[in-house]
């Protein structure tokens, strides 16, 4: 068997930041792999740089392969393990084949720069889900950090919390972590929403960015309530009145429950308020909802 292959993780400051361990393990490589951005920032090693393929996931077992055959390392943003392609390396081909070598994750330079204690911060990546996922846990006097896609991400998130009656809400955009280029960039969510449709407020910071939310409610708004138990208010579905009422949805869900992975199967789903509340409640949580009436 080849020996596991390095997965090496390198903040936005590049070689500077990379701990000398790190260093030598990408010096002895005879190839470098990984996304654009990173293989730029380790550019000066003088290795040979190899750009993932898109699409990524379906080509990875063979090209993971030839890379264990060539002894040859893979490079990744901050900690491979938090939401990066060290977590899909070892969905895919195991997590025995891998020598993870992490950096500081993004979250947790945001929370150091915000002095948040991070065990405490609910952290939602909206890379690849909607921000509308932020409203699972969204609570006045909770704090939260968002992954973003890209610059235009905070807008979207400053929307979603105005239309929740969270517009009172700090959001604090971190941006660059860990570069020269670092910027911060503090405001509440209604303020965003209108320095954008004003503006376009975007363009202050870059597409590498990390949202932080202290979530306040807007003065005599209707709050929906997120955090860890089920029974949202009726009001939070849209429905045809007819609908599963919270005390019973909230008993019905907590005698099911549910676990990470589990899938739910609800026949005769009507407006999927039993489903939305299980997939709330847990990582992974899946339900289909069957209705013969779409309407």
């Amino acid at each position: 068997m080849s020996a596991p292959v390095p997965v090496v993780g390198v903040g936005a400051d590049g070689l500077d930041g990379l701990a000398p361990r790190s260093r030598r393990v990408l010096e002895a490589a005879t190839a470098i792999h990984g996304s654009p951005r990173q293989l730029e920032l380790v550019a000066g090693l003088g290795v040979p740089l190899h750009p993932w393929p898109s699409p990524l996931v379906p080509a990875l077992p063979a090209l993971f392969g030839e890379i264990a055959r060539s002894d040859a390392a893979i490079v990744a943003s901050g900690d491979p393990m938090f939401h990066g392609i060290g977590s899909t390396l070892a969905r895919v081909v195991g997590p025995r084949l891998l020598d993870v070598y992490p950096a500081p994750s993004s979250a947790s330079l945001a929370a150091a720069r915000l002095g948040w204690p991070l065990a405490g911060l609910d952290v939602h990546s909206c890379v690849t889900a909607d921000p509308h996922v932020v409203l699972a846990t969204a609570r006045p006097g909770g704090r939260a950090l968002v992954l973003c896609r890209d610059a235009s991400t905070p807008a979207a998130l400053a929307r979603v919390l105005v239309d929740a009656g969270l517009g009172e809400s700090a959001l604090t955009v971190l941006a660059d972590l860990g570069a020269r280029a670092e910027s911060r960039h503090a405001l509440t969510a209604t303020e965003l929403t209108g320095a954008i449709e004003i503006t376009g407020a975007s363009a202050r910071w870059s597409d590498l960015c990390v949202a932080a939310v202290e979530y306040r409610a807007a003065p005599g708004a209707a709050v929906v309530p997120g955090g860890p138990a089920p029974g949202l208010p009726d009001v939070a579905f849209v429905n045809d009145g007819q609908l599963t009422k919270r005390v019973a949805r909230a008993v019905t869900v907590a005698a099911l429950d549910p676990h990470p992975g589990a899938l739910l199967w609800d026949i005769g789903g009507g407006s999927g308020s039993i489903g939305i509340e299980w997939s709330r409640m847990a990582p992974g949580a899946r339900a289909v909802a069957v209705e013969r009436d779409p309407g």
